[in-house]
């Protein structure tokens, strides 16, 4: 068990490195306490569900910010091909 963590960072930040691990089928509420060093009643406090803390711990790399580099990236080089 890690020492026990109290941000919701912290805890999005263990979810993921269990993720990585152990794979998202064998991660549940209770093993990311464990890992967290919290009660399980205590990760409920900052999730509802485990839907809500994957969707929270997902890498903000591959959100909006990065659609919108692809799409510039697209615009760039359709334009170059016009030529």
């Amino acid at each position: 068990m890690n020492k026990s963590v109290t941000s919701r960072g912290d805890i999005l930040r263990e979810s993921r490195l269990l993720v990585m691990r152990e794979g998202l089928g064998a991660v549940s509420m209770r093993s990311v306490a464990r890992a967290c060093g919290i009660a399980v009643g205590s990760l409920y406090n900052y999730f509802p569900s485990k839907d809500a803390l994957i969707d929270a711990a997902k890498p903000t790399e591959l959100t909006e910010p990065s659609q919108s580099r692809v799409a510039r990236g697209r615009r760039e080089l359709a334009r170059l091909l016009a030529g």
